[in-house]
């Protein structure tokens, strides 16, 4: 929202013929800055920070290039962390020439997803330590390995950007400014595609090298000729793209064959020191490479065809019969297939819908069984006869930095979902052939692995099974009797499938592999098949469990996963460039091919980078030196300059000068400076400070300055008012489900002085100067339905707010206001379509002074405090169109759509006069009538991967029998 309020210190909204001719020159303008400053958008300081408990103390280690923190306890962790790091301190920044300054590193280690990232506000980089189970995210090498070298090679980027130009944006702004500047000279493929090769470089299987990552755009290139750069890079409503990861491992690898290990420390070291000039990105590719930014895609996309197809040109593919025969309108995904009593059960995606298990019949038709929540993909669904189960995250409603992985299991008969495991770290689930019991892997917070087996209805463990040298399990399942689990077990030397005797804990390998990336292994007769990357394209094969002979089983041409066999007959998924299909073909109609026959079909197009980096060895080389530890003082710590100049607040209608401050852990916010609020044209200075490491968060504002407002019959009235305010807030994300909810409660107490308020504003004003004591309060609730990419928005949900803010300790200005507003979002007529239903009612009681208003005002209409105030709004949205078109490096349009309004709003006024629409009103009611429609563009501006979403507004106003037509940037119109 912040964007918002930047732009509108341009503009208000035109009343008159020259405010209007004014709206055209100040236009374009107002492009330029609201682009501008949505680059750094994502990064700036929230006003609620993702933190931990007190009760979790931190401790820190500072090695000769890092400072490493991490939660009392994590020590080990912590240790091997700071090992791998000065490890590849020097290995992994090479290539870019430049040697990162002392770094900040954060290990979140109660945090359930796999994740990482470095960041500003302030600089920092967070390691999220629980492992993924989905193999195709991990290959064979650990999880903090990986995670490692990819964040530590963006803190590379950020200190290469360190330039002259950049230090002065820095001295000038803060870190927000120079993290810009180095964003507009390289692109996001850039950034992260560089660090995809570093990390595959580095690493045994690094994303580069499995087939699965670059599957997409393989089958994008072959199935539908590629996608030019814009559409490539920017996306697509029509097409699934593969993101920016993809692109930018295509185009940095293939450079770097191309042109030397260097080329990227020479393309971007130009452009991070000219970050002002238009185009320095793809001038600095010309400069070291020849080619300009589109012909050096080409040339990397026509080599990609060639070796796809010489690959392709060597398969005989399997053939098979679709289990679905309903036409896809859109890419869709029918994933980890499980024959259940004669239909398929699959887990549903795409670009038109959000995450589902269905179940399809024997004709191929459709039904859809339950929509998910916030799932967790394993890589695999499990189910039988009566039951499926799989895993979702479970949220801590205050701890943004902690949250938990639970079963969820769906009763087949009944259509009941319920929960297992309530604040648990099950990172993947399978049942029992019997329904009775639950094969579990969990990882605790301090890394250990453990493989258990539930109870399937209590939840309650009948078996946690020894694990002294903490190896990784993953992707267990039950065998055919129950008896024994098959998985995968990973050690330090590589990955193995193994059968476990459930009753001795005896363990069996099956198959081992140091390079393959192998997963998903279950049993059928005496076989166990299992996915791998062997030939050069992910494949199902089998292994004999006696005589250990391995067979390949499909021949895909991009990837076919996640075997499940039923009567003789293999069902899995195959990719294509529509999406994963559910295939079928008879076990005795196969092509079985042994291993030592199986062609070689592995496109070497990583490995000349990767010898060039020369580092594959050295990340298991790390030493084991033990450094000093100490605790870690978040008070110390708590003031951190973050940035100065342009600073976002939390208001959607305002825009602040000044300074603000974060520290690392996110237990403070400070800010302060000058706030221009737009809606009433007023500067006002700030001081704030929000204390964020208790469970409430407390909240001290002060301000002082102007106030004002329009009025017909005062044109404007101004005063000055100043003072301070202590509260309390609860912000609570209460998600368990497919519904997104949220919950905040605030209450803030403050005294305000108040000075040069005019004569007569309200019916009894005779004051100017005095005291103005406030409290207030607020409660909402949010349930929101998860949408898919091309909804226009959630098509079910329900919001509601209520507020009240009252001078109950006395002073010289009195006023009450009590307010509620709800949402209500519904379905529309067509797929993609949306209602939504808007209501909401104010009630003030002015004395001698009147407060802001919380809710919508009804659309055109300029704002008036009336003693009540009632509106109603009814919205229709729906997409027009979808396409990919663009203008050179300006302008990419990927969609257009409408949305249709009708607004209604009384408000009446108790006693005194009233002056609106030229009539004189007294002690009566006033009825706002307006309806319209806009017309909305998502596109991007020049080459960046932000969105935005702006158009036109036509309001009809039926009181004035005027119209009019605003222009309309993210719901808010001028």
């Amino acid at each position: 929202m912040e964007w918002k309020a930047l732009f509108l210190l341009f503009f208000k909204t035109p009343r008159s013929k020259k405010n209007r001719y004014s709206m055209y020159i100040k236009l374009p303008l107002a492009l330029l800055f609201i682009f501008l400053t949505t680059l750094t958008k994502a990064q700036l300081p929230t006003s609620i920070t993702s933190t931990l408990p007190p009760s979790i103390k931190w401790q820190q280690i500072n090695s000769p290039h890092f400072k490493v923190l991490y939660t009392q306890g994590n020590e080990h962790q912590a240790q091997k962390v700071t090992n791998i790091l000065e490890c590849i301190y020097e290995p992994a920044s090479r290539s870019l020439g430049a040697k990162p300054r002392k770094f900040p590193i954060v290990i979140q280690n109660e945090r359930s997803e796999s994740n990482g990232f470095v960041t500003v506000g302030p600089f920092r980089s967070e390691l999220y330590s629980t492992a993924p189970q989905n193999y195709l995210r991990v290959g064979n090498d650990e999880w903090l390995e990986r995670l490692i070298v990819h964040e530590y090679r963006h803190i590379v980027q950020f200190q290469k950007a360190v330039t002259p130009f950049n230090k002065t944006a820095f001295f000038l702004t803060g870190e927000f400014g120079a993290a810009f500047f180095a964003g507009i000279a390289a692109p996001s493929w850039f950034w992260e595609g560089d660090a995809v090769g570093i990390e595959t470089a580095m690493g045994r299987t690094g994303r580069g090298v499995i087939p699965s990552f670059l599957m997409a755009y393989k089958a994008n290139l072959i199935e539908k000729g590629g996608f030019n750069y814009y559409k490539q890079h920017l996306g697509s409503f029509r097409d699934f793209v593969p993101n920016h990861y993809v692109t930018g491992y295509l185009m940095t690898t293939h450079m770097k064959n191309e042109y030397g290990q260097d080329v990227w420390d020479k393309i971007v070291g130009r452009a991070f020191r000219y970050p002002y000039i238009p185009g320095v990105f793809s001038s600095s590719i010309k400069k070291a490479t020849g080619n300009y930014l589109i012909p050096a895609y080409k040339e990397m996309m026509a080599y990609q065809r060639q070796i796809y197809e010489d690959q392709l040109s060597k398969i005989e593919p399997t053939e098979f019969e679709l289990v679905s025969t309903k036409r896809k309108k859109t890419f869709t995904n029918y994933q980890y297939p499980q024959a259940v009593s004669g239909k398929i059960i699959a887990l549903k995606s795409g670009l038109g819908d959000i995450r589902q298990i269905v179940s399809i019949d024997n004709d191929g038709m459709e039904e859809k069984l339950v929509e998910l929540g916030a799932y967790n993909d394993i890589g695999f669904l499990s189910a039988n006869d009566k039951y499926i189960v799989w895993t979702e995250f479970e949220f801590d409603p205050r701890w943004r930095s902690r949250n938990y992985l639970t079963i969820r299991k769906y009763n087949l008969q009944t259509g009941e979902l319920i929960r297992l495991g309530k604040k648990k770290r099950y990172t993947s689930v399978s049942l029992s052939p019997d329904s009775e019991k639950l094969i579990v892997t969990e990882q605790d917070i301090y890394g250990s692995s453990s493989l258990k087996i539930l109870d399937a209805e209590t939840g309650e463990v009948i078996i946690d099974f020894e694990n002294e040298n903490n190896y990784f399990y993953s992707m267990p399942s039950f065998d055919s009797t129950g008896e024994n689990i098959i998985c995968l077990i990973s050690k330090e030397d590589g990955k193995s499938i193994i059968k476990k005797s459930i009753s001795s804990g005896i363990e069996e390998e099956i198959f081992y592999s140091d390079k393959e990336n192998i997963g998903v292994p279950i049993q059928s007769g005496e076989f166990v098949y299992f996915n791998t990357n062997y030939n050069g394209i992910d494949n199902i094969f089998r292994v004999n469990m006696q005589s250990k002979n391995v067979e390949q089983v499909s021949h895909s041409r991009f990837g076919a996963f996640n075997a499940n066999i039923d009567n003789d007959t293999l069902y899995y998924s195959d990719y294509t460039a529509d999406g994963f299909e559910v295939v079928s073909v008879d076990l005795s109609e196969i092509k079985y091919t042994p291993r030592i026959q199986v062609k070689n079909l592995v496109v070497p197009f990583a490995q000349k980078m990767i010898e060039q980096e020369h580092i594959h060895d050295i990340l298991y080389q790390s030493d084991s030196v033990k450094y000093d530890s100490e605790k870690y003082n978040r008070l110390l710590h708590s003031v951190r300059p973050v940035s100065w100049g342009i600073v976002a607040t939390d208001f959607a209608n305002t825009v602040s000068l000044g300074v603000s401050s974060r520290d690392i852990l996110g237990t403070s916010v400070i800010s302060a400076g000058t706030t221009y609020n737009y809606s009433e044209d007023t500067w006002r200075g700030y001081a704030n400070y929000s204390y964020q490491a208790l469970y409430p968060l407390i909240n001290f504002r002060s301000s002082w300055g102007k106030r004002s407002f329009e009025n017909d019959s005062i044109s404007r009235v101004e005063w000055k008012q100043s003072g301070v305010s202590l509260g309390l807030s609860l912000p609570l994300i209460l998600t368990k489900s497919r519904m997104s909810s949220s919950a905040s409660i605030r209450v803030s107490s403050g005294i305000n002085n108040i000075s040069g308020m005019p004569e007569r504003v309200f019916p009894f004003n005779t004051r100017r100067n005095g005291y103005l004591n406030v409290l207030s309060t607020s409660a909402s609730y949010s349930r929101i339905k998860r949408r898919s990419k091309l909804d226009v928005q959630s098509r079910w949900g329900q919001t509601i707010a209520v507020h009240a803010r009252l001078t109950p300790y006395g002073g010289d200005y009195h006023s009450t206001l009590w307010a509620a507003e709800s949402n209500l979002y519904l379905p529309g007529v067509f797929k993609h379509h949306a209602l939504s239903l808007k209501g909401g009612y104010q009630y003030e009681n002015k004395d001698n002074y009147y407060f802001s208003m919380p809710i919508t005002y009804t659309r055109g209409y300029n704002y008036f405090p009336f003693d009540h105030f009632t509106n109603y709004q009814i919205n229709y949205g729906l997409p027009l169109a979808h396409m990919d078109w663009h203008i050179g490096p300006f302008f990419n349009l990927q969609r257009v759509r409408t949305n249709l309004f009708y607004d209604h709003g009384y408000g009446r006024v108790n006693q005194g006069t009233v002056e609106y629409f030229d009539n004189r009103i007294r002690k009566g009611t006033v009825e706002l009538e307006s309806f319209g429609t806009e017309l909305l563009f998502s596109f991007n501006m020049f080459r960046y991967l932000l969105q935005f979403d702006a158009g036109i507004r036509y309001t009809y106003l039926r009181n004035t029998n005027t119209s009019e037509i605003s222009l309309v940037l993210g719901g808010i119109s001028f």
